[in-house]
């Protein structure tokens, strides 16, 4: 199991390693467990909570079941931080098509002559590429698969914050009009 590494501490101390003692019993359960070194001592009750929990395969030795001593490296890796997706309101200057692709016309909805429209939902990221896109509301199914595949071959212009390229969710509609 891993030992929980809470944000708040993985700036200030990054990646480490601490050392600890942990005594497993004749039914597997850790007992006695021990911090022999930490430069994190914030986690020390973190860390003592989590070895309680922990579970072993019990230790034979002769045919039977004995306590046994280990000394453990804990280590420590922060987590990458998820980057902020802004919405469209909150940016300075938000994206802009600099490529469209018209999408594709299902042909069995063309030939009966439906129009229709799908909201997408997406993300533009930092370079203006189109990640993450989803079908938020569609007024037949059948556009749903056209809408996704076109719009994933649109760039954009990325939205900015504070004068940089940030990733902004948007939200469209793309339009199905029988001519």
């Amino acid at each position: 199991k891993e030992v929980p590494y809470p944000s708040e501490y993985q700036e200030t101390y990054g990646e480490f390693m601490a050392k600890v003692s942990i005594i497993i019993n004749t039914d597997g359960k850790v007992i006695l467990p021990k911090i022999m070194s930490n430069p994190a001592p914030e986690l020390n009750k973190s860390i003592m909570e989590t070895l309680k929990t922990w579970e072993f395969a019990p230790i034979e030795y002769e045919g039977e079941y004995v306590c046994s001593r280990f000394v453990l490296p804990l280590k420590f890796v922060p987590k990458p931080q998820e980057e902020k997706v802004f919405e469209v309101a909150q940016t300075e200057q938000k994206p802009r098509p600099i490529r469209q692709v018209a999408p594709y016309y299902p042909s069995s909805l063309k030939k009966s002559k439906i129009n229709g429209q799908v909201n997408l939902v997406f993300v533009v990221d930092k370079e203006g590429n189109v990640i993450d896109p989803r079908v938020e509301r569609t007024t037949h199914q059948g556009f749903s698969k056209a809408a996704l595949d076109c719009i994933k071959k649109w760039k954009f212009q990325p939205g900015y914050v504070d004068a940089e390229p940030v990733k902004v969710r948007v939200r469209a509609p793309m339009i199905f009009k029988v001519d």
